[in-house]
């Protein structure tokens, strides 16, 4: 029964601590209380030393004076204002303000009252109140902080005890705010870790600095603090330290935890919150900028179609969209899901390869020259060079046909005004179906996790940096060119799943075995380097560049397109597959049945 009630009680404290603020008329009551009882007290209190009698009716006036000054004053500098847990010294004008304003208007009352006070005590009384009303307004908040810092002390005896890299602003801002950030309220900051040698006892906020040179340095600090954790200020710093900090935390097996910066939620409130972090967070590189009034300018008043604008490089392209004077944005999308799936399966129904990305592609081209679309941008992929499977040769001819369009429109040869551009990058980090969501769910699941080949590398970009370089690109597009995106450095799987098992706080093969299941029809074991400078050009972004590809015809394209799509819909997969390997020779399939028909 005891253990009943306190569970209630605990659950009445939490309602207590989420909420967002206390009514602010509530906060105006206990203030008008408390300047009236210093007020009352303080003159009883004044003439009891001064040994001086007054009369109940100069009592009253006290009374009735103080009420109405201190109404009018702290409505007038809004002492009320804000959230109490939030106080800071800057708003202690507010309250010196109302104080002092109070005091003056209840003693001219007071005059105009003809209360019976000597001129001396009307200084007296107007120092000590305006003192002392200070005083208890802003004990009062103190209090009030205590008392929620107490109630969170209650509720998060299994708070996770963590410190703060760095003593740099940020990071101690975080730790002194602590207290008062519902977002902190599952940890407790023990301290500060940064490198150096120093002997020296150093404290920052009542904080203890803890500096480390090695990961032994960090083992001993976690017996004595009881450690769960290290708190990055930001994705920046721990990006910085992945290679350092973060694989000592590893190897000690510590929750390595960032403050992302503002995130917009759905119901459009911005607020910050701890999680753990990711391997986007460490792959992630420096931000990449782009001429975004020049992007401004081409999209401003203009209509602007996203097709597969549900998935995770269409619905990023829509965010990014949002942010330019466009007239309106059309999101049209199936599922990108089921179409990944689908994906993983091309290899073995290639017919609906050719529905969907080269008669999907020649629909969309065609239709946008119809209606006299200004540009066109298509986003293709890295698996288009020399393509070893059946979605990379579909990914090609798309390529192919809508290259072709424009080179034709170009000519004359086709009526129209549309530029066609086509922008083509390696793996996006996060995207649906990609290695890293499978990962995080094997791992969830106890795995295993399952790679390919030990010695098989990909290339990886952001979702918000592919985006940002499709936007770039598709502006200085002139027409008919392939852009190709510097994706950094090569990244190897097993190294990645390994890196993943990790920062979930877990050991391979211990924990997470590691399961090599062998290439999958058509997988290369490494991707084409798509910015060799034997292959491409040069252009005004230092990240984009240019494909050296050889030009088609268009109507030999339209025939061969034709044929395929045809072959397609009658499902003849042996002839069709024949007739990409006679248009796009450079497809050679690995691991595939179709091998024999190269």
């Amino acid at each position: 029964m005891m253990d009943f009630h306190k569970g209630r009680w605990r659950l009445a404290l939490g309602r207590l601590v989420n909420l967002r603020y206390i009514n602010r008329w509530i906060i105006f009551s206990a203030d008008l209380f408390v300047s009236l009882s210093v007020s009352l007290l303080g003159v009883l209190g004044m003439f009891s030393i001064l040994h001086i009698r007054i009369g109940e009716s100069d009592v009253l006036k006290v009374g009735l004076s103080s009420f109405v000054a201190s109404i009018v004053s702290f409505l007038l500098f809004k002492a009320y204002h804000g959230v109490i847990r939030h106080s800071t010294l800057r708003g202690l004008w507010r309250i010196g303000g109302a104080a002092i304003g109070k005091s003056l208007l209840m003693f001219l009352l007071l005059w105009l009252l003809k209360a019976r006070f000597s001129p001396s005590i009307y200084w007296l009384g107007g120092i000590m109140d305006s003192t002392l009303t200070i005083v208890m307004l802003v004990t009062l908040r103190v209090f009030v902080i205590n008392v929620y810092n107490s109630v969170l002390l209650q509720l998060g005896k299994k708070r996770k005890r963590v410190l703060v890299f760095g003593t740099e602003e940020e990071s101690v801002m975080i730790a002194t705010s602590a207290n008062r950030q519902v977002f902190m309220q599952n940890y407790s900051i023990m301290g500060f870790l940064s490198f150096g040698n120093s002997k020296k006892s150093i404290r920052i906020a009542e904080l203890p600095v803890y500096q480390i040179e090695n990961v032994e340095d960090l083992y001993r600090l976690i017996p004595r603090n009881s450690l769960d954790g290290v708190l990055f200020p930001n994705i920046k710093v721990a990006h910085q330290e992945r290679d350092r900090l973060i694989r000592y935390c590893e190897q000690a097996s510590l929750k390595t935890l960032v403050v992302p910066e503002m995130e917009e939620l759905r119901g459009g409130e911005a607020k910050r919150s701890v999680r753990e972090i990711r391997i986007e967070d460490l792959l992630g590189r420096e931000e990449i900028h782009i001429n975004l009034d020049e992007i401004g300018n081409l999209l401003e008043g203009k209509t602007v179609l996203v097709t597969g604008a549900a998935g995770s490089i269409g619905s990023e392209i829509c965010r990014q969209l949002a942010h330019f004077p466009i007239k309106k944005l059309v999101c049209f999308d199936s599922a990108e899901t089921p179409m990944h799936n689908l994906r993983l399966e091309l290899e073995e129904n290639p017919c609906e390869a050719i529905r969907t990305n080269v008669f999907g592609t020649r629909v969309m081209a065609d239709a946008a020259v119809s209606y006299g679309v200004e540009k066109f941008v298509m986003i293709s992929t890295d698996k288009a060079v020399n393509p070893t499977n059946i979605m990379g040769c579909s990914k090609r001819l798309a390529e192919i046909y809508v290259q072709s369009l424009s080179l034709a429109i170009e000519r004359g040869e086709v009526k129209g005004e549309t530029r066609f551009i086509t922008t083509r990058f390696g793996n996006v980090l996060g995207s649906n179906g990609s290695v890293i969501p499978r990962f995080r769910e094997q791992i969830a699941q106890g795995g295993p996790v399952t790679v390919t080949h030990p010695d098989i590398i990909r290339y990886f970009m952001t979702i918000p940096e592919a985006c940002r370089l499709v936007l770039e690109a598709g502006t200085m597009g002139k027409g008919g060119e392939i852009f190709i995106f510097d994706m950094g450095e090569p990244v190897k799987i097993a190294d990645l799943a390994k890196r993943m098992i990790e920062l979930s706080g877990l050991q391979v093969d211990k924990d997470i075995e590691i399961k090599y299941t062998g290439l999958r029809p058509g997988e290369k074991l490494y991707e084409e380097l798509l910015n060799n400078k034997e292959n491409t050009k040069e252009t005004p972004h230092e990240k984009i560049r240019v494909a050296a590809v050889r030009e088609y015809d268009y109507k030999d394209v339209i025939t061969h397109i034709h044929v395929l799509i045809e072959l397609s819909l009658r499902v003849q997969i042996l002839p069709m597959v024949r007739e990409m390997k006679s248009f796009v020779p450079e497809f050679k399939s690995q691991n595939s049945r179709f091998a024999e028909l190269d």
